[in-house]
């Protein structure tokens, strides 16, 4: 896991629907990054999860801090 540089910010994994595993966070005024190559240093971003998540056409966010169970879904749609 990435260790996100600002403070406050909460981590999460990001579980797409073709079962890639993206890492990220959601800074405190809710914008949500993805890190999609660390190597490389490509990353995503949204003015939430709800639309992080629809630009990847759905998947779920696996909150890892404080509150590990939580999760939002959003099903994929298709074109």
């Amino acid at each position: 896991m990435i260790t996100p540089l600002c403070p406050g910010a909460r981590p999460f994994r990001l579980h797409l629907l073709h079962h890639q595993v993206f890492n990220g966070w959601q800074l405190s005024d809710g914008q949500a990054l993805a890190i999609e190559d660390p190597d490389l240093g490509l990353t995503a971003s949204a003015a939430s999860v709800d639309d992080l998540l629809r630009g990847y056409g759905g998947g779920r966010i696996e909150w890892l801090h404080p509150h590990p169970t939580t999760h939002h879904q959003q099903e994929g749609r298709s074109t």
